[in-house]
């Protein structure tokens, strides 16, 4: 009965030994799952931060480019007005001198026309 007894403690012993290892074994899987969740979820908060900073850094350089763009337009459109009235001022002094010279020409046929007429 001894030798019954010994080959039922070892039957119970090795029921026991792989209880535990199923046990562990569930431990394992579990510890795997919830560790790769834990590493997808923060790889999934990283890449947010990643994606949030190259969006904020690429609204900064669209706003300096905005910025350079609208500053060289004032530029431009500053050194335009000025151009424009430089050659408006120097079309009028052109067409003052046309004047007074097609005015002064326009006396002096005057002038003949009346000495003609008069002799």
């Amino acid at each position: 009965m001894t030798e019954k007894r010994k080959d039922s403690q070892t039957q119970e012993a090795l029921e026991e030994i792989r209880k535990a290892e199923k046990k562990a074994h569930r431990i394992i899987i579990k510890s795997k799952e919830e560790t790769s969740y834990s590493i997808i979820q923060k790889a999934h908060k990283d890449a947010g931060d990643i994606k949030e900073k190259i969006l904020t850094d690429a609204r900064k350089k669209a706003q300096a480019a905005q910025s350079e763009i609208t500053g060289n337009a004032s530029d431009d459109v500053a050194k335009i007005r000025q151009e424009a009235k430089n050659e408006i001022a120097s079309l009028n002094k052109t067409a003052e001198g046309t004047r007074a010279d097609a005015a002064a020409k326009t006396n002096k046929k005057i002038l003949e026309i009346i000495k003609k007429e008069s002799w």
